[in-house]
């Protein structure tokens, strides 16, 4: 006996079940008459879950339900109606049309001939950085209402901002990075405001399959009303935070220009703050055929030619310093005078040796120094500058001095260098 007894009167195709065929018939219908409804518009959908790109896509648009009054919502919510009943949709999906990102925050598909989704328009943005310096941007849909807990009802005039409301934006690998107690800034520039994340307040585990704990596609949390920092808040870009993860990197020599086969070690100057930083730093080369660069900085130059050498913090590829590399055939004598440390910063009381090295082409020289004072803008008794050597020097702060720095000059021949030293309070 044939078990495809099923079928559609618009079509000879035979079905196993009732369900297929009359999925059938339905598609087919819907294919005839999507396109003849005024509420078909083309729009941008993300081509994946979470891809930042793009793609067109033809669907109609209508006003969204409320499921439990049966009210219309506000325009901030809309239903896709999908001409195909096995488009793939799902939770925290994106949408892009009229100038807005639209986020889906319900959806209706499961075991039904429609396929739709209720989509709510992102009225904000979540930006922030992390303890590396790196800036993140997320769109975002915040509820409009301004709650406030039972127990305040009765507070009048309260010291410290009231209220809450729900944030809602999709789950990816950089809403992933947001914690409880991590504060954002919303608003426009003259007139910023700042919420903070309550500490329970990350909800990641709302399940699009209820056994699946890693399926979970649209966060949720609760944010409570905060305190701009006018430090450390960035109130122009709108970042919270932003001025306690500065990083400056530099790297030394700014240039290098040398023949073929020598090697040169390139230095490092990162800080956080105006202070020094221990976070890692990799690099990379334009042209490994002219010039190859290890992991610690060694540069070992090939062929003649031209290559940048691109230094970055390992936890932030944005935070880059590049040098050139120019590499001849014939020899190329640089000479670099290289201090040690770093930092222009002495506290009170604090002292401090320095040396100081003369590299011809990346190699370090015997050459001996003259240490000498550049100017005496800082009166003698705040400081006390001891010769140790050929090579080094020691420096105490004795007393804070904020008008000027300390100028020293370090002579080696026809080559000089001129260090600038802080006298800073004790804290």
């Amino acid at each position: 006996m044939c078990p495809y007894k099923y079928f559609t009167s618009s079509s000879p195709i035979y079905f196993s079940n009732a369900r297929d065929a009359q999925r059938f018939g339905f598609q087919s219908s819907l294919d005839e008459l999507f396109y003849d409804a005024t509420s078909v518009y083309t729009i941008q959908e993300e081509t994946a879950f979470a891809s930042g790109s793009w793609v067109s896509l033809d669907v109609r648009i209508n006003q969204a339900i409320d499921r439990q009054t049966g009210n219309k919502l506000g325009n901030d919510f809309k239903m896709l109606l999908f001409k195909n009943l096995d488009h793939s949709a799902g939770l925290g999906r994106k949408y892009s049309f009229d100038s807005n990102i639209w986020l889906t925050v319900n959806l209706e598909e499961y075991k039904g001939l429609a396929k739709t989704s209720t989509i709510r328009r992102c009225n904000s943005t979540l930006r922030w950085v992390d303890k590396n310096g790196n800036s993140y941007s997320e769109p975002c849909s915040i509820d409009y209402e301004l709650n406030r807990a039972r127990d305040d009802m009765g507070t009048k005039d309260p010291v410290t901002p009231q209220g809450y409301v729900d944030v809602y934006c999709q789950l990816n690998s950089n809403t992933k990075l947001i914690e409880g107690n991590q504060r954002f800034i919303f608003g426009p520039v003259e007139n910023r405001i700042a919420f903070k994340v309550f500490g329970n307040g990350v909800r990641n585990f709302l399940n699009e399959e209820t056994a699946d704990d890693s399926s979970g596609a649209l966060l949720v949390f609760t944010m409570g009303a905060d305190y701009v920092n006018a430090e450390e808040d960035n109130l122009t870009t709108g970042v919270a935070n932003y001025n306690k993860y500065l990083y400056s990197l530099s790297i030394s020599p700014s240039a290098i220009s040398t023949d073929v086969g020598d090697t040169i070690q390139i230095m490092p100057s990162l800080t956080l703050n105006g202070d020094p930083s221990d976070k890692s730093i990799s690099y990379s080369t334009s042209s490994s055929v002219v010039a190859t660069v290890s992991g610690s900085g060694l540069i070992t130059t090939v062929a003649s030619g031209s290559a940048t050498i691109t230094g970055y913090m390992t936890d932030n590829v944005g935070m880059t310093d590049t040098i050139i590399v120019a590499v001849s055939a014939s020899p190329v004598s640089t000479y670099e005078i290289r201090i040690s440390p770093t930092s222009n910063i002495l506290y009170e009381n604090d002292t401090e040796t320095y040396t100081s090295y003369l590299y011809l082409n990346g190699v370090v020289q015997a050459d001996s120094f003259v240490f000498t004072l550049a100017d005496a803008d800082v009166p003698a008794d705040h400081y006390t500058l001891t010769i140790l050597n050929d090579n080094s020097f020691s420096l105490k702060n004795n007393e804070f001095y904020l008008n000027d720095p300390l100028s020293i000059l370090c002579t080696s021949g026809s080559y000089s260098k001129q260090l600038d030293i802080y006298l800073r309070g004790s804290w």
